[in-house]
């Protein structure tokens, strides 16, 4: 009774210590329960251990004290900045108390520290002892918690997601701060893995260290090292990449020595760890990888010691690193997220990233799968729709050509019609702000002096395969998803030639004409077919075809087939329809007299 009695006091007393107002006092508060917990860890080093039974409790007096109340009367905001310094020093010294944060504890306590990386710089002698102590508070969640290495490798990857924010601002002083915390999470989290840890953040050999190893490893000692350490696919290494390489193409110095050493850090990490039972690799890729390593290392050496190197010479070697340290199944990850890297909100981060893409492509493109390839096609295509700025629409539409040319060209064809075939149904393309992105990727095609041919080819097979839509009687069982789905794929396919046309200069005419039989014959068999949709009401295909049959004339430079188009084209009857044919087989055998049609 007694012992239940003097819990509840003591509770009480905490509970009213909240209630202090003045900035000292509540540094005073902070303070005692900081050294509290430095108490029990002492007592533990000691071989002396005591319980803190209400550590959570003190955890969340600590956040309680270092928010800002309308009525606390802080009328220095200094003052607040180094009560809300204390209270994260305290923090830290509570979560390396044992027992193990419950993850709700944890996450409450992340919810209300992360914020802090997004306060202003100034007053700078303020503000960065509060970052030091945030990012050592998060190493200690990290050093604390998790059972085995696969536990921890999870714990490193949802800190470090709830960080990415940071990483990708587009304010220098938390990019700076995002990844500077990154790097020293990965310093404490390879500590881990060659040599166990100590809560109090000591390197290497240390008296804590065998206390904490002989706890730590009880439960595992009779299990192999792949249960004790995590696995190279924990890591995730191929998202961490492309997350932390637009980084390495900053503007900030720092931020792209700092991004160096992360990813030097995350590959030196996955290098350690023991390979999954069964696994194969050649000694010769092995030695690749550490000759990667070792090169891009020799990269931080010099960022290091000469701040005069060209910053596209560094990144150059650091892609060309990643195309050999990354695994297929990897690159495929970095492939699939290079979306938000190239909407990065640096532009010249946004550059790097597109670069890269490129670069990985050019060099590992053959081992992509058709699935790889039209996920990466798809990421792609969102960068482009969702870029704002013209310059990188345009270098990331020669990603896709990329692609294109060093993998499957028809699957990236594939997608681009898919999704411009959507947009067509979905969307007024007329209207889109900025133009219609698919049409700039016809227009990259039609330019492109490789993709050209294949393009256009492939567009009139696509064509020669789409049945006569709705006019067609063994189509009126057909779903009305699948017919809309071809009438996205036929119009697309039409303003693909319509920009073919237009857009393709010299490169593209000379593709027409390479191919000029198959274009005009495939250009009236659709003729005819939407002819036939106009007795349905449907008007809408046979403009849009005639609209890219006169772009063709253009092209070919035809003015009178041209004409005879504008004049008839959208006259309807059998007889005037016969006539109209005719018309353009007599244009054809002036013009081209020896063109097999």
């Amino acid at each position: 009774m007694n012992e239940q009695n003097s819990k509840r006091s003591g509770t009480n007393v905490l509970s009213r210590l909240l209630h202090v107002r003045h900035p000292k006092a509540k540094q005073a508060v902070i303070t005692a329960i900081d050294l509290l917990g430095n108490a029990v860890i002492n007592a533990a080093e000691s071989g002396s251990p005591f319980p803190l039974k209400r550590r959570d409790q003190l955890l969340d007096y600590i956040l309680t004290l270092m928010g800002r109340d309308d009525e606390d009367g802080f009328a220095d905001y200094n003052d607040l900045l180094r009560t809300q310094a204390l209270a994260i020093s305290a923090c830290t010294t509570l979560v390396s108390v044992e027992p193990k944060l419950t993850v709700e504890t944890r996450n409450h306590v992340m919810k209300a520290t992360l914020g802090f990386f997004a306060i202003p710089n100034d007053p700078v002698d303020v503000v960065n002892p509060l970052i030091d102590n945030l990012i050592t508070l998060l190493c200690a969640i990290l050093l604390s918690g998790g059972e085995d290495g696969r536990s921890r490798a999870e714990l490193l990857m949802l800190i470090l997601r709830q960080i990415d924010q940071f990483v990708c601002s587009p304010i220098e002083y938390q990019r700076k701060r995002g990844c500077l915390a990154v790097h020293e999470m990965l310093l404490k989290f390879r500590m881990i893995c060659v040599s166990g840890y100590c809560a109090l953040g000591c390197h290497g050999s240390c008296a804590h260290n065998k206390q904490i190893d002989r706890t730590l490893f009880r439960n595992f000692s009779k299990l192999p090292s792949a249960f004790v350490l995590p696995s190279r696919e924990a890591l995730c290494l191929g998202d961490r990449v492309i997350m932390y390489l637009p980084r390495c193409a900053d503007p900030n110095s720092e931020v792209r020595k700092v991004s160096a050493q992360i990813i030097d850090l995350l590959f030196s990490i996955s290098l350690s760890l023991p390979r999954p039972a069964g696994s194969s690799i050649s000694p010769e890729v092995i030695e690749l990888s550490y000759s990667a390593l070792s090169s891009l290392e020799d990269v931080i050496a010099i960022l290091r010691n000469d701040t005069s190197i060209d910053p596209s010479e560094v990144f150059n070697r650091i892609v060309s690193s990643l195309c050999i340290l990354l695994t297929k199944e990897e690159m495929v990850a970095t492939l699939h997220g290079c979306s938000v890297a190239i909407c990065d909100k640096i532009k010249q981060s946004a550059e790097g990233a597109i670069q890269a893409v490129v670069e990985f492509v050019t060099k590992r493109g053959g081992e992509l799968t058709e699935i790889d390839i039209s996920r990466t096609t798809q990421s792609l295509i969102s960068a482009v729709v969702h870029a704002t700025d013209k310059h990188l629409r345009v270098e990331t539409l020669g990603a896709i050509s990329s692609l294109a040319e060093n993998t499957s060209s028809k699957t990236v064809f594939d997608e681009v019609l898919a999704t411009a075939g959507r947009d067509t149904i979905t969307k007024d393309i007329s209207r889109l702000r900025g133009g219609w992105p698919m049409q700039d990727a016809f227009y990259a095609f039609s330019q492109h002096m490789v993709l050209s041919v294949l393009f256009l080819e492939h567009v009139i097979s696509v064509l020669s395969q789409i049945p006569i839509l709705k006019a067609d009687v063994d189509r009126v069982e057909d779903s009305p998803v699948d017919s809309h789905t071809e009438d996205g794929k036929l119009q697309a396919a039409i303003f693909a030639l319509t920009a073919f046309f237009r857009g393709g200069g010299k490169v593209g005419k000379r593709a027409v004409e390479q191919n000029y039989a198959s274009v005009l014959s495939e250009l009236t068999l659709q003729l005819g077919s939407c002819h036939g949709l106009t007795y349905s009401g449907q008007h809408e295909p046979l403009r849009n075809l005639l609209t890219a049959f006169q772009a063709f004339c253009e092209c070919v430079g035809d003015l009178e087939m041209g004409k005879i188009l504008a004049r008839d084209g959208e006259l309807s009857g059998n007889e005037r329809w016969i006539s109209l044919i005719g018309d353009i087989a007599g244009c054809i055998s002036i013009k081209r007299p020896k063109e097999d049609i």
